[in-house]
């Protein structure tokens, strides 16, 4: 191509085929759009109001730690009328322009190094009409053990569950032979199905290698034990009638730890898939000291009478990961990635790319930690990948 110039702000404006550029004292600007990049120039020369006076843009910056390797910012604010144009014109979207009023003001990010970790950051502003996060500490974790190789932990769990069945009940409803079969399973719970885990608060999910077995369960913090007791047992009950034929492939038993009963839900050996499993088939259930424990193998049974001293909680790897990302918080997500290492290498077998290529690497690393925050009405997300 040949290239074409012009002189603009007091710089010199060179075109080369789809591609524009100009070289202040200071900066190279380049754009596919010459009308951009007289706006940058114009906003040096200070003709045109800067990005960095606008109060949203200074909100967002405000919430990045200076010393940052780089950063974003998106104004969805500004990109709201080009939505609503784009929703006006599809079918059903009316029921999503509704919702636009719950966009945040804008979105933020930064990447920031230290000499053991990086973090990756986020923030955004909340609008009024969004409903905040609940951000509190729980004694979740004091229920999985010590070197739990995954971890995650949520609030609201139950009523952000609930509000997707409300969805769904609304679906079933609009059909006479979904209705019928919705009316007879809301009997059955002994309430509606938008309610149907309204006695559940927050929830955490781990999971743990032996060496030989994989072990993963949950365990959520009750509002009202007495009332998920009842609907559980309830479901439970329903099991127990199924699983009363010779002919049904599991069992339902009884067993009591520490006062609490444990019911293990468990395939009967020769049924399919039992013995090609890479953990024990079966599931546990229990609520106790208003918790609820559900997992495989007899993963309730041991989250009962775990001992908090030799659990995740007390894990000084996993706590300093934590309190490093941010505590109270809205959620964690927790990775002990040099744990997982010999998971994966044994997963790689004699895969020579793996040993070669990314086994170095994966072994470099040590966590990986994510948390959510609220601060009035800013939302952040901080996430730290830890190396050794």
């Amino acid at each position: 191509s040949t290239p074409t110039t012009e002189a603009y702000a007091g710089a010199t404006i060179t075109t080369v085929g789809d591609t524009s550029y100009a070289v202040t004292d200071r900066y190279l600007l380049i754009s596919p759009v010459v009308a951009d990049l007289k706006t940058s120039l114009d906003v040096l020369a200070g003709t045109t109001p800067s990005l960095a006076a606008d109060a949203t843009y200074q909100a967002a910056r405000a919430t990045e730690p200076v010393d940052r390797l780089g950063s974003f910012y998106l104004s969805t604010e500004t990109l709201k009328p080009f939505i609503e144009a784009q929703l006006a014109q599809q079918a059903g979207g009316s029921a999503m322009l509704a919702q636009l009023d719950q966009l945040p003001a804008w979105v933020g990010g930064y990447v920031q190094a230290a000499d053991d970790h990086l973090t990756f950051g986020a923030s955004t502003q909340l609008a009024s009409a969004a409903t905040m996060p609940s951000v509190r500490e729980t004694d979740i974790a004091a229920h999985f053990p010590a070197g739990t190789l995954m971890y995650a932990e949520t609030r609201d769990i139950g009523a952000t569950v609930d509000a997707l069945l409300a969805q769904m009940k609304l679906q079933l409803a609009a059909d006479a032979d979904s209705s019928q079969m919705l009316t007879g399973i809301e009997q059955q719970l002994g309430t509606t199905l938008d309610k149907a885990l309204d006695f559940v608060d927050d929830a955490g999910v781990g999971v743990s290698f032996d060496g030989q077995q994989v072990s993963a369960g949950i365990v959520a913090t009750l509002n009202d034990e007495a009332g998920g007791g009842r609907r559980l047992q309830t479901l439970l009950g329903l099991l127990r009638l199924v699983g009363g034929g010779q002919n049904a492939p599991f069992t339902v038993t009884n067993a009591d730890v520490d006062g609490t009963t444990v019911t293990t839900i468990a395939l009967k050996p020769g049924a399919a898939g039992s013995s090609s499993m890479p953990f024990e088939p079966a599931i546990s259930i229990a609520v106790s000291d208003s918790h609820l424990y559900l997992g495989v193998g007899d993963f309730a049974a041991k989250a009962i009478a775990q001992d908090p001293a030799a659990s995740l909680a007390s894990d000084p790897r996993f706590v300093g990961a934590v309190q490093a990302a941010g505590t109270p918080n809205a959620g964690v997500v927790f990775v002990d990635l040099a744990g997982a290492a010999p998971l994966l290498a044994a997963m790689a077998g004699s895969d020579d790319d793996y040993r070669t290529n990314v086994q170095p690497w994966v072994e470099a690393l040590d966590t990986f930690v994510a948390t959510a925050t609220v601060d009035g009405d800013i939302a952040s997300m901080k996430a730290l990948l830890f190396v050794k």
